[in-house]
């Protein structure tokens, strides 16, 4: 470098406090939240002119700093509005991290003190003229670096520093054998080897071929950008957060879906897997993929089929597809890619080959899109589409941003009026959610994110310091929607609000927006009730246990390990077919005076950290009289309810599988009940646990399932062999019968109807269309007037 790039180097930092000082000379008027334009044109002023200075100087750290408080000063001047507590508390914020670096950058000196254990950078440059302000410009980033005359005392440096970056001259690339000995020791210890990072003199091929079969990919020539260097070098220092990607598999077989799954997660990957061709073109609106990995040939679509369909479709042209298929004719093969995909993978496949193939795959589309500057926003309302929520979310999951506040999401589900044409209730939809969303837009912040996720829902992602304040914004919305739809003509809609928090508990965007939508769902579901909160339950230690709930929890756990449980069993007969179902329900024996106190067993168990405990007792029950029934030649199926608790128990499976040897019976005829919104959070481990059970003969019960879009998406997930309707379904008319009966039915599920207890009034026209009745319901079904709406079941 030359000695006037040194000159105004050092003139850009001694202008940079000036700066700092002129800025905050102005800076009073700002958290005022009084936006004088003049005093906001100064301060803008003053802030171009320090980004200016300090990308000169290569300062990138203190330059972002200016860019993004400039952002949020005119994003509010620009639209003539007053600052709100969030901006004031961030603009606060960036000023404390402007001053500090600038004090930093001013503080520090060429040949800084490198006695310092922390050693992020080895610099070794060509000479010592060039070293000194390379090595300036990095310590003025915050980084701490040691800089070298030769690699002779590199070895030692390595073993006495965790190094991340290695800067070195390409005139040392003849050495670069000795260089990568040196990080042996480095990786041994488990410590991920330094990046390598090169300087030229000159910038010809042979010399940038060197660099790559080095294993580097930069290369920075002379004259240096030092500015450029320093964004380079802060990717590999403090680099951005990696999101999740998410990749659609699409396999008609289940076992070589799973495999394709199980490589794609350990490669860090978001997966869904569709068995069902036909259901493809869903699965890729609700789930949004970065990538679609296909089978090409399936029943009822192909592979190129379905990815025309995709490509035909403008929110999906643009997603990557890659088969993966055992087909070896190259000219099919040249076909599945004229049709439209991006890759063709032959199985079998190695690992790193398919995670190499969907990672280049995945990033070369973002790069594309980011210079397309293409928008995710929904033409219709103006708002964000589903896509940019999901992207939003898994930032939100990979970040370490819960400490400081809380973040949650709220999913407005609105009824869709069934009664008009597909047209008609587009038009409908659209104006509903445009008119949500501007009642809602007076309570929301400029921070929270409004996303369009469906036909009628709507995503909000909202960050307060309280959480009371999010508690509080959501009765705040739902009484904007009362209101404004009170005044509206005509019908009403029905509306619910779901509300999910997030911590760190969550590591998935996808099943955070189908948690959120399930709980919407269920608002939506109970009208009186139409904002719901969803608390997921966590195991906390209490401050000061009373005696009296020590005396309770001991005695749980006694009655558990004693087996002091009896049973007593409901019956539900087959209206088509001989045998009936026999669910077995528990309950404390009277002996251990626990009976009808504590709320039911259930609540018992869970309160004190025995489902595990209960979970197997019954299993154990339900088998042995699988096996009495058996022996007797009985056709009778047995039903239990397992707590969703179950998805994360590794010992059950195994229990189950000794239990059934024991007893030498096979599990066919054993029913197991789970509750859907207690798994739904969870659908990737409660798949794997219903595999298993499938894989003994186990039968699943889907229960408290809510006939409704999503709710149908998760029982095709999860392939279960029956449901067991929510009780809000048993009011339901022909119509939404006759409609509820073919969606499950074409799903190869059977419908059990709620237990009597729960059930309220129920209609008369599922006697047609359930498979299981409840024996008390059925003298009843069977006297039903047809012209009778209603009739009361219990």
């Amino acid at each position: 470098m030359s000695t006037s790039e040194d000159s105004i180097d050092h003139e850009a930092l001694q202008q940079l406090p000036y700066l700092l000082d002129r800025l905050k000379s102005n800076w009073p008027i700002l958290p005022s939240g009084l936006w004088n334009s003049s005093c906001i044109q100064a301060a803008l002023r003053q802030l171009h002119e320090l980004g200016r200075y300090s990308k000169a100087s290569g300062l990138v750290n203190i330059h972002e700093i200016c860019l993004a408080i400039e952002k949020v000063i005119s994003d509010v001047h620009e639209e003539h509005e007053l600052s709100d507590r969030d901006e004031l508390d961030q603009l606060s914020l960036y000023l404390i991290q402007l001053t500090q670096a600038i004090e930093v950058s001013s503080s520090r000196q060429p040949h800084a003190d490198h006695s310092a254990d922390a050693c992020q950078v080895i610099y070794l440059p060509r000479n010592s003229v060039e070293g000194d302000l390379i090595t300036a410009a990095i310590e003025k980033n915050g980084w701490s670096v040691r800089q070298l005359s030769d690699i002779d005392s590199l070895d030692s440096v390595l073993l006495s520093h965790p190094v991340e970056l290695l800067l070195l001259d390409t005139q040392y690339l003849p050495y670069i054998d000795q260089i990568k000995h040196c990080f042996s020791d480095q990786t041994r210890a488990e410590t991920k080897s330094p990046e390598l990072v090169f300087i030229s003199n000159v910038c010809d091929v042979e010399t940038r071929l060197e660099v790559l079969r080095a294993g580097s990919s930069q290369c920075y020539s002379e004259p240096i950008n030092v500015n450029e260097l320093m964004t380079g070098i802060k990717h590999i220092l403090s680099p951005e957060l990696n999101p999740h990607y998410r990749v659609l598999v699409v396999e008609d077989d289940e076992s070589q879906a799973e495999f394709a799954r199980k490589l794609l997660n350990k490669g860090g990957f978001e997966t869904l897997i569709i068995t069902d061709p036909m259901s493809v073109m869903e699965a890729v609106e609700g789930f949004q993929p970065d990538l679609v990995l296909m089978d090409l040939y399936m029943p009822g679509a192909n592979g190129i089929e379905l990815t025309q369909l995709i490509r035909a479709k403008s929110s999906a042209c643009f997603i990557p597809i890659v088969f993966l298929s055992g087909e070896e004719d190259i000219e099919k093969k040249i076909l599945a890619l004229h049709s439209g995909a991006d890759d063709f993978l032959t199985k079998p496949v190695r690992s790193p080959h398919l995670i190499a193939t969907v990672q280049t795959r995945i990033m070369r589309t973002k790069e594309m899109l980011s210079y397309r500057k293409t928008t995710s926003d929904d033409a219709i309302t103006g708002v964000v589409g589903r896509r940019r929520l999901l992207d939003e979310l898994d930032l939100c999951c990979t970040g370490n941003g819960f400490e400081n506040e809380f973040v949650s999401l709220f999913l407005i589900a609105l009824e869709s009026d069934e009664s008009l044409t597909d047209e008609q209730s587009s038009a409908a939809n659209h104006a509903l959610i445009s008119l949500i969303t501007d009642v809602l837009n007076p309570v929301l912040g400029r921070r929270d994110l409004v996303a369009r996720t469906g036909n009628t829902a709507l995503g909000i992602l909202v960050k307060r310091e309280l959480e009371s304040d999010i508690d509080q914004l959501g009765r705040d919305c739902a009484q904007q929607i009362t209101d404004e739809l009170s005044r509206a003509k005509g019908a009403t809609p029905s509306w619910g609000i779901g509300l999910v928090t997030i911590d760190s508990i969550y590591d998935r965007a996808y099943a955070i927006l189908q948690h959120a939508e399930f709980t919407a769902n269920a608002a939506l579901e109970q009208a009186a009730v139409p904002y719901l909160r969803h608390n997921e339950s966590k195991i906390k230690q209490p401050i000061a246990e009373k005696q009296t709930d020590l005396i309770l929890r001991d005695q749980v756990r006694t009655a558990l390990q004693n087996g002091a449980v009896e049973f007593h069993e409901q019956r539900y007969m087959a209206l088509n077919e001989p045998g009936a179902i026999i669910e077995q329900i528990p309950g404390f024996s009277p002996s251990t005076g626990l009976h009808g106190e504590m709320g039911g067993i259930y609540q018992s168990a869970s309160q004190f950290d025995g489902m595990g405990m209960l979970n197997r007792l019954v299993c154990q029950q339900a088998i042995r009289k699988l096996g009495e029934s058996l022996f007797c030649g009985n056709p009778d199926r047995i039903l239990i309810w397992m707590s969703g608790m179950a998805i994360h128990d590794d010992q059950l499976i195994p229990f189950i599988q000794s239990e059934l040897r024991r007893l030498h019976v096979v599990g066919t005829g054993l029913i197991v009940e789970f509750d859907l919104p207690a798994i739904a959070p969870e659908l990737k481990a409660a798949k794997r646990l219903l595999n298993q059970l499938s894989r003994l003969g186990i039968a699943v019960l889907l229960g408290n399932f809510s006939c409704n879009e999503t709710a149908y998406k998760v029982l095709a997930y999860l392939s279960a062999d029956g449901v067991r309707l929510h009780p809000s379904l048993m009011r339901a008319d022909q119509e939404r019968v006759n409609s509820t009966l073919t969606s499950i039915k074409a799903l190869d599920a059977f419908i059990m109807l709620p237990r009597s207890d729960v059930s309220g009034h129920n209609s008369h026209y599922w006697s047609d269309a359930a498979d299981y009745v409840q024996v008390e319901h059925l003298a009843q079904v069977t006297q039903a007037s047809p012209t009778q709406g209603l009739t009361a079941f219990d």
